[in-house]
């Protein structure tokens, strides 16, 4: 038991600490954030409090008021002097000076005692945010009215803290303050403790809670006679001490009441902590796998197995449901860097938990984790009892939900399947496997070509009824070049083939009924049957071929029919009555006494007779057979519950909860679930402090540090969904992230600068704080008040945001009233986490001047609060600043959080276009695609792009871009009006390797991108058949008409990103690549037409109207490169249009040879049939002009 102790030293010290600095164990007051009561109300007043179990008392500075009103009353220098010294402390000295000069100093007196009773109401105002931000961040209510103070001297430990609480509460009515309370009496569970592990047991029951003051101390005094002194009546003024004055071995007990900020609670956690560690089962609460593997191995093999049902009530990506599914089967840890979606995954988790009718236990130190988990539960949330120590917790908040489940439960009278999701179906991996790597089939870019073809040219065919009568056609015929005419085929065959006079031949019959079969066949064909004919003679297929290509593809179409890049969720009302049947079955399943408990459980409900907390520990043996889910706080007390009573424990935010916090919580659980960031914030101490140790528990302050310490499997979730630029969280991504963060722009926000930066100049730090920023800041937000939903305005210390705060609610009343919304939140640095806004405009406060090295950001976790602070923002961050990087010199023996600090500062300080630049290298790059697949898929995006491309020219302010970029990702074709992206189009050409995921990964992205408003379509090769004939459908004038109309003028972040490397790869690439023609392809026509170099150069060309043009091919390649690909086409499209064929076979000049001329033709016709020609031939039109003048020729 001894070595026990020493191991877990660390531990009991911090359960046991009793720091002077925490008011719950040595009260002290300032009037700030402690204040004598009696100093605030009249004795009349503090005996109502007493009195009464629910009070209202006013904070209002009444007894100036009367003064100033009697004053204003006065008419002459005696009566004023009079007034002042029958209701005021005045001194001689200072009516003297009145006496000396009275008009002046009447004024001024007057005006003194108003500004004093404005100073007392602001105080109210700063003291209720403070009260409201602490609830914010530690989840516990904590303004409170202590008393009935005890002393106790014991060792080096100083103990002056009250043994009981009220909670109070201040309220506004007509612009003054009253101090209100209508709970019951807590006890100081934190001095409790610490009295009974030094042997001083008070032996305090429940009931004490139900008692007013006055009724307390009497009952006290009758049950501790002779034992201890307790004070007759507490109505008098606090008795001040410092810890040195506090000597008494004994428990001693002093008369009245503080109100300030205490942190009473948290015994629960304290007992059941010091219980795990005498029973030496601390180190079995988290059990881990030396052999990693074994946590792959299980989800591997779950991810990816269509039988396996994963319910989903809001949508996720692929990091998200490998961590349900991990956490389903082992103790996890969810990676969650700032967005990325832990509260979606955590509820996902629930509703699977509910589903297969196991239970949890949900807790945070942040109410506000708590209760976005709660709602986003939605129709599933009546099975979660929320248990908080909010303020608002109430028997009409608490019971209202418990009765509308007890009504739901008892008139249950229904059941509807569920339908389950999977990550991945059977008709996917059926797809996967089948379609893996099509594009490297020989035969697959003929295949898809032909089919390209024929729909171009007959939109209603039936590829898998009708193309077997296309394979089985002859190919030995001569069939027509003409446009295919209805009821003409055979007139035409019989023509080719020199036999339309010669009805007595065989073949005459032949072709007859071959061009009577063709036409019932081909109704409504538009193309030729020459071309259509010569794709099938260079697919070569033969019927006595086992592979055949025709029918892979038609298996392809109508595999991929069933393919949907879309998320599903499942029914929430079908998981509800689900869940709610099971429910119904285990209360009629009830045996006698378990019945009777529920009736009185139910009356208890209806009647709402017991505080929450009391009616928790009362029935808490019905609340484990109707609530799967409880929600709560680590300072809950869940003592109802034992070891392993939980199926699972989830605990979020965990990187902020000391581990003696959590592991009473994880205790109750068989799986643990730990949610949180290790780049994010530390636990805070609000109310004490902490002591270390080299031990591991020493030196691990979080719950996260230490579960990740033993080896927990981690899951990274890797989307973020905050920010609607990347560019907020380019710094995050690359400094914290090792650029593994997807972030991306939205398609609907629309800036070019989301992080804007004002040097402030006439800044100081003075006093810790800095005046011009912080009026700065107040004169943004009231800037943009009514532009954001939501704004924080954040001091990078607490001393910055306070005076805000005092600055607000002294001059601005209507940001005041949006403090009360909610619509504006002032943080600081440590006390931001969990919270996120629209707009948030950062003060950093310091200057040169400022001993950085001491300050927040500088010290150990300052990087870590540094990067929650930068990665709050959804829409825009202001960063206010006086201080500049080179005013922090580098020093070889500098912090790491410093450095951090000075490198966001140099961030900060590049340009726009420089921060712009740094957002491609802050990213994780896509992978890099194999060359040779590459390479057997760029025809295909070419011709898509192409047509796109051609298309597009025809619209007004609409441009088209290649791989366009949106932060981590790229978009392969993005079409923007008015330079916001209208249309975006990702390929998915089957680069599977025949893995699950690949596919899942490239699913997930197009996900993602659609979760970001981008008006997403998927082009596969197998799509493009049908979707090349409807594509115009996305290009309705109106729609685009109304979606110029609805945008705002001027360039996007993204769109300027993108915008310059487009203009480049367009002179460079566009010509060689996006047309298909490479150089060396057109290095090899020019030696098979011998045109030799000088000829190429000097020759000339004369026009209809005998203008002469003299063409330098080299100046014009030269000139691609320097000019937009459209300009070069238009060079190019009059060069042709003014081309005589005298005027080419003059410049020509081919060789007489006859052999080398028909070399040439057929060079040519190779040409005309290659995959250039073909590319091109469908859709441009200039190019087809091109070719026609070209056909007129005597190449």
């Amino acid at each position: 038991m001894i070595s026990q102790q020493n191991k877990y030293k660390v531990i009991l010290d911090n359960l046991l600490e009793v720091s002077n600095n925490d008011s719950a164990i040595f009260t002290k007051v300032n009037d700030k954030d402690y204040f004598d009561i009696l100093s605030l109300v009249r004795p009349e007043d503090f005996e109502r409090i007493c009195r009464l179990e629910t009070f209202e008392v006013s904070l209002y500075e009444m007894g100036l008021s009367k003064v100033v009103t009697k004053l204003k009353e006065t008419s002459n220098i005696e009566d004023f002097i009079r007034v002042l010294k029958e209701w005021t402390n005045i001194k001689e000295d200072e009516i003297g000076q009145i006496r000396h000069n009275y008009l002046k100093m009447r004024d001024k007196v007057i005006g003194n005692l108003e500004v004093k009773i404005q100073k007392s109401l602001l105080k109210w105002k700063v003291l209720n945010d403070k009260t409201i931000n602490i609830l914010d961040e530690t989840n516990i209510w904590p303004l409170h009215l202590g008393f009935l103070f005890v002393s106790l001297r014991k060792e080096d430990k100083a103990i002056y803290a009250p043994l009981f609480f009220k909670e109070a509460h201040i309220q506004f009515k007509n612009g003054r303050p009253y101090l209100s309370s209508n709970g019951d009496i807590k006890i100081n569970e934190k001095l409790l403790f610490f009295l009974s592990n030094q042997g001083f047991d008070l032996y305090l029951d429940d009931q004490v809670k139900e008692f007013e003051i006055n009724t307390l101390l009497r009952n006290l005094q009758t049950h501790w006679n002779g034992l201890y002194n307790i004070p007759l009546n507490i109505v008098e003024n606090f008795k001040k001490f410092r810890p040195d004055e506090i000597q008494n071995p004994s428990l001693s007990f002093f008369p009245g009441a503080v109100l300030g900020i205490f942190q009473p609670g948290g015994g629960f956690s304290r007992t059941r902590m010091k219980e795990i560690i005498q029973n030496g089962e601390i180190d079995e609460i988290i059990d881990v796998e030396f052999n990693k593997n074994i946590y792959k191995n299980k989800i591997d093999r779950s991810i990816f197995n269509p039988n396996l049902a994963l319910f989903k009530i809001t949508e996720s990506n692929l990091s998200q449901d490998r961590a349900i599914l991990s956490s389903l089967n082992q103790n996890t840890v969810i990676w969650g860097p700032p967005g990325t979606g832990k509260s979606q995954t955590i509820v996902n988790l629930i509703a699977n938990i509910l589903v297969y009718g196991k239970t949890a236990i949900v807790a945070s130190q942040k109410r506000a984790a708590l209760e976005v988990i709660y709602q986003r539960l939605n129709k599933l949330n009546p099975f979660a009892l929320f248990i908080s120590n909010s303020k608002e917790m109430k028997k009409s908040s608490f019971y209202e939900p418990i009765q509308n489940y007890l009504e739901m439960i008892e008139n249950f009278d229904s059941y509807n399947q569920i339908k389950h999701c999977s990550t991945i179906t059977a008709q996917e991996l059926n797809f996967i496997a089948k379609a893996s790597e099509y594009l490297s089939d020989p035969t697959s870019q003929l295949v898809l070509k032909a089919y390209y073809y024929i729909s171009v040219h007959k939109k209603d065919f039936d590829f898998d009824k009708e193309m077997g009568f296309i394979v089985d056609l002859p190919k030995d015929v001569f069939y027509p070049q003409v446009p295919f005419k209805q009821g003409e085929t055979a007139k035409e065959l019989l023509k080719n083939h020199d036999l339309t006079f010669l009805p007595f031949v065989r073949k005459y019959f032949e072709l007859r009924r071959l061009g009577q079969e063709i036409d019932s066949h081909l109704t409504g064909f538009t193309g030729t049957l020459h071309d259509l004919m010569q794709f099938m003679r260079e697919i070569g297929y033969d019927k006595e071929q086992t592979n055949n290509p025709f029918d892979r593809i038609n298996e392809l179409m109508k595999l991929e029919e069933n393919i949907s890049y879309a998320n599903t969720i499942s029914d929430e009302e079908a998981i509800k009555n689900v869940v709610l049947e099971r429910i119904f079955k285990t209360i009629a399943n009830f045996n006698e006494e378990e019945r009777m408990l529920y009736r009185e459980f139910a009356q208890s409900i209806r009647i709402v007779n017991y505080e929450p907390y009391r009616f928790i520990k009362k029935y808490s043996a019905i609340i484990k057979k109707i609530f799967p889910i409880i929600i709560a706080t680590p300072n809950t007390d869940l003592s109802g519950w034992t070891k392993n009573e939980f199926d699972y424990a989830i605990l979020d935010e965990s990187s902020q909860i000391f581990i003696e916090n959590g592991l009473p919580i994880l205790y109750l659980a068989k799986r643990k679930i730990l949610a949180g960031d290790t780049q994010q914030m530390k636990p805070n101490n609000w109310f004490g402090t902490r002591q270390s140790d080299d031990s591991i528990f020493g030196q691990v302050d979080s719950l996260l540090d230490y579960a990740l310490s033993l080896g927990v499997f981690p899951i990274l979730l890797d989307k973020n969904y905050r920010s609607n630029h990347a560019a907020l969280m380019t710094f995050s991504s690359k400094h914290f992230y090792n650029s593994t963060l997807d972030a991306i722009d939205s398609a609907t926000s629309w800036s070019t600068n989301p992080i804007e930066v004002i040097q402030v100049e006439d800044g100081a730090w003075e006093n810790q704080k800095n005046v011009a920023e912080a009026k700065k800041a107040i004169e943004i937000a009231i800037e943009n008040l009514d532009k954001y939903e939501k704004i924080i305005i954040l001091g990078f210390n607490g001393k910055q945001s306070d005076y805000i705060t005092w600055l607000i609610f002294r001059n601005h009343p209507e940001l005041e009233e949006a403090i009360k919304k909610r619509r504006l939140l002032i943080r600081n640095i440590e006390n931001i986490q969990g919270d996120e806004a629209d707009l948030v405009i950062a003060t950093l406060a310091y200057d040169k001047n400022t001993k950085i090295q001491y300050s927040y950001v500088a010290r150990p976790g300052g990087k870590n609060a540094l990067n929650v602070a930068i990665s709050r923002a959804k829409e825009k961050m202001i960063v206010l600043k006086t201080i500049n990087s080179s005013d922090i010199p580098l020093t070889p023996n500098m912090q790491e959080d410093l450095k951090i600090f000075k490198k966001w500062l140099d961030f900060l300080e590049l340009s726009i276009e420089g921060r712009r630049v740094l957002l491609k290298d802050s990213f994780k790059q896509p992978e890099e695609i194999d060359e040779i697949l590459s390479e057997k898929e760029k025809w295909f995006k070419l011709k898509v792009y192409s047509y796109l491309r051609d298309l597009t020219r025809q619209i007004p302010n609409c441009e088209i871009f290649r791989d366009y970029i949106v932060g981590s990702m790229t978009i392969d074709i993005v079409i923007t009006v008015n330079k916001i992206p209208y249309k975006s189009f990702i390929f998915d050409t089957y680069n599977y390797a025949s893995k699950p995921i690949n596919y899942a990964k490239m699913r997930d992205k197009i996900r993602f991108l659609v979760s970001k408003k981008y008006d997403i379509e998927v082009i596969t090769p197998i799509s493009w058949i049908k979707l090349q004939n409807e594509i115009l459908k996305f290009f309705n004038p109106g729609a685009i008409r109304n979606f110029y109309n609805s945008s705002i003028e001027g360039a996007t972040s993204t769109y300027l990103l993108n915008k310059e490397p487009q203009i480049i790869e367009e002179t460079s690439n566009e010509v060689d690549t996006w047309v298909g023609v490479s150089q060396e392809k057109l290095h090899d026509a020019t030696q098979t037409v011998q045109i030799n170099e000088s000829e190429i150069q000097n020759f000339k060309e004369v026009n209809d109207f005998s203008k002469t043009v003299e063409i330098n091919v080299a100046q014009k390649s030269e000139q691609v490169k320097q000019t937009n690909t459209e300009e070069y086409f238009k060079t190019v499209k009059v060069w042709m249009e003014n081309t005589s064929e005298s005027n080419l076979n003059e410049a020509i000049k081919p060789s007489s040879d006859s052999k080398q001329i028909d070399d040439v033709l057929e060079q040519k016709h190779h040409l005309e049939k290659s995959e250039t020609t073909t590319n091109l031939d469908d859709h441009d039109d200039f190019i087809k002009k091109m070719k026609q003048d070209l056909d007129e020729v005597n190449f």
